[in-house]
Formats: C-alpha cells, sequence, structure tokens
C-alpha cells in the first residue's frame, strides 16, 4: 500500500499543477482520486492493526490474570 501510495505521489509530481492539456486535467484528477482512496484504505488497515493488536493484549493480560489467580490458590 505505501508503495502505490509513493509512485502515485512520485507520478503526480511530474504533471504540472496547472495542466496544460485535457489529458493532463484527467490524468491529474485521476491521481488525486485515486491517492485519496488509498490513503483511506490505508488508515483503515493501520486501524485495524491497531485495534487487533489491542485486543491481543487485552486478552493476553486476561490469560495471564487468570494464571496469576490460579497460582494463588
Amino acid at each position: 500500500m505505501i508503495n502505490k501510495i509513493a509512485y502515485a505521489e512520485q507520478v503526480l509530481s511530474k504533471i504540472p499543477a496547472i495542466p496544460t492539456n485535457e489529458r493532463e486535467f484527467k490524468l491529474r484528477n485521476q491521481i488525486i482520486r485515486d491517492l485519496e482512496s488509498l490513503h483511506i484504505v490505508k488508515n483503515r488497515a493501520d486501524a485495524s492493526i491497531t485495534l487487533l493488536s489491542t485486543r491481543i493484549k487485552f486478552i493476553e493480560d486476561q490469560i495471564n490474570l487468570q494464571k496469576g489467580n490460579n497460582n494463588s490458590n
């Protein structure tokens, strides 16, 4: 995902900020839309990773807590 974003940004940087013809205009707009979509997907993936990591940590803590309670008995 990061490579796709970097590539799209690299290509976008080579297109003039003010397009001189219709092809550049359409290409620039398409790349911008694609970048927005890629960023949304990346952000959702990052959020999922964070959520899963938090859940795993919680479960590990609960298991360790139960082990500690069982050793106390």
